[in-house]
């Protein structure tokens, strides 16, 4: 019975309409580096196509439990892979726009009301990837 309940909650707070994790990060990408063609942003202290800070990629290889070094910020693969142990690390909890603005927001970015703006910038960037 407990199963059941757990279950239908789950299925209550996901609809059909919330874009899958590789959307979300397709988004990230494309807001962030113009799908990978700006590399280097905020002056220098973000790089790769998802425009990583070097305190977050740190945070990030924590929670992987890799080494790998801030570099490899600037590979695809491995960038995407950070950023998503990131956002479901931080996000857990507050669904895909939490782990959106925790993005951009950092580990308590999902309730900060500076992040909405970057939210909207994402919500268009998946509108225009339905196109």
């Amino acid at each position: 019975m407990t199963v059941l309940t757990i279950g239908a909650i789950a299925l209550l707070s996901y609809t059909a309409s919330d874009p899958s994790m590789d959307q979300l990060l397709d988004a990230i990408r494309m807001v962030e580096s113009s799908n990978g063609k700006n590399l280097i942003g905020d002056k220098g202290k973000a790089i790769g196509p998802y425009q990583i800070w070097e305190s977050y990629w740190i945070d990030a290889m924590r929670i992987l439990k890799k080494d790998w070094p801030y570099s490899d910020a600037m590979k695809e693969g491995r960038a995407r892979e950070a950023v998503k142990a990131y956002i479901t690390h931080y996000g857990k909890g507050h669904g895909w726009e939490g782990m959106v603005r925790c993005h951009n927001g950092g580990p308590t970015g999902w309730k900060k009301k500076s992040t909405l703006v970057y939210l909207d910038k994402i919500k268009n960037a998946l509108k225009e990837k339905k196109k």
